[in-house]
């Protein structure tokens, strides 16, 4: 019924940060030795930050181009090259949709799909025997165009299940 990847620039907007941050620290690293620090420093100090903007950078291209959001007459699914989340339409309890401002910027939004039990809290133990309790957030179609319109299709989709 409905297909999309998120658009490129707002779902990749946390690298603008990134990249920020490593200027930063390369000028930390510049300016720093000329009074304390040797010149060793700023090697490893540029490498540092090279790999780690390198790192995050790769990190949020393959995180963007394996993205993919569907919805079907039977699921929706959210898949990732992390993992995959799949509802049931049957089980959605609620559709909702969120338009921040950098979405405005931008023309995009988020859809958020709340289903049966997704915000059961689930509890293990932890190593030292204290009890951990971990909560699931909804499964989110991210940077999505026209996201209360995608909203709209799938309630119609969850009021014709139910």
């Amino acid at each position: 019924m409905w297909w999309s990847k998120p658009c490129k620039m707002p779902y990749m907007f946390g690298l603008v940060l990134v990249v920020i941050v490593s200027i930063l620290i390369f000028f930390f690293y510049f300016f720093m030795p000329l009074s304390v620090w040797y010149w060793t420093a700023v090697f490893y100090g540029l490498v540092i930050s090279a790999l780690f903007l390198l790192f995050i950078s790769v990190f949020q291209v393959l995180d963007w181009r394996a993205t993919e959001y569907m919805v079907t007459d039977q699921r929706v699914f959210f898949d990732t090259w992390i993992g995959y989340a799949v509802v049931n339409l049957a089980d959605v309890e609620e559709v909702y949709g969120r338009v921040g401002v950098l979405d405005r910027l931008f023309g995009t939004g988020k859809v958020y799909v709340t289903y049966e039990g997704y915000d059961t809290p689930t509890s293990f133990s932890g190593r030292y025997g204290e009890d951990v309790i971990v909560r699931h957030k909804a499964p989110c179609f991210r940077s999505i165009k026209n996201a209360f319109e995608v909203g709209g299709i799938i309630q119609n989709v969850v009021a014709g299940k139910k």
